[in-house]
């Protein structure tokens, strides 16, 4: 494979803005900012937790043109409309993400239209596909 590969999923709007789907450069995949509308029927869900659970899919399916899966991540941006829908998505993204365990980051902004949440996910795959190790830290970081 290529250095660096980047994948275009046919989207006119992509190809009108200049950006990628995803992009990998050695071991790390970036993932464009995705929303929740279902490709496949055009249909944007009404519920936040919806809307993210089909970006991830939507990233994941983007994933897997580089050979990598959402199980790869170790980064994931979430950008909500409203704090109101963070309990209900933390959960929902607990048991989406329960062992993969990436760092994660919410961040409350506007969209147009009916969007309420986009996801972004960087993803690591290693070369000979070694999974991560995960530490604990021994103490909780010094206060001062």
């Amino acid at each position: 494979m290529a250095e660096v590969v980047k994948v275009k999923s046919g989207s006119a709007f992509e190809d009108r803005n200049s950006f990628c789907r995803v992009v990998r450069a050695g071991n790390l995949i970036f993932s464009s900012n995705s929303s929740g509308r279902n490709y496949a029927t055009g249909v944007m869900p009404a519920d936040p937790v919806e809307q993210m659970l089909q970006a991830i899919d939507n990233i994941d399916h983007a994933l897997s043109a580089v050979g990598a899966s959402v199980a790869d991540s170790v980064r994931v941006q979430v950008s909500l409309t409203s704090l109101d829908y963070q309990d209900a998505l933390l959960a929902a993204f607990g048991k989406r993400f329960a062992g993969i365990d990436p760092a994660l980051t919410l961040i409350c902004q506007s969209f147009v239209g009916d969007v309420k949440v986009e996801v972004e996910i960087t993803a690591y795959r290693s070369a000979d596909g070694s999974p991560p190790e995960t530490v604990r830290m021994a103490s909780p970081p010094p206060s001062g």
